[in-house]
């Protein structure tokens, strides 16, 4: 499922956020597992490919809000 161009856009803005983070904070001192987020994030918002959407189109449900 294709996602809204907002929000492609917001998950692009976040990926560039936290890679400026990390270089400003140095790119050999930051734990390479911090680097996963960005890229996933940059990926799906270049591609428009959405998880969330995915799982919900292959049966997973919503989840419901408030107290039971």
């Amino acid at each position: 499922m294709r996602m809204p161009p907002a929000r492609r856009l917001m998950f692009v803005m976040t990926a560039s956020l936290i890679l400026t983070g990390i270089g400003l904070s140095g790119w050999e001192r930051v734990h390479w597992l911090l680097y996963v987020t960005p890229v996933l994030l940059g990926l799906f918002g270049l591609t428009g490919l959405c998880p969330a959407m995915a799982l919900r189109r292959f049966g997973a449900r919503k989840a419901k809000a408030g107290p039971q």
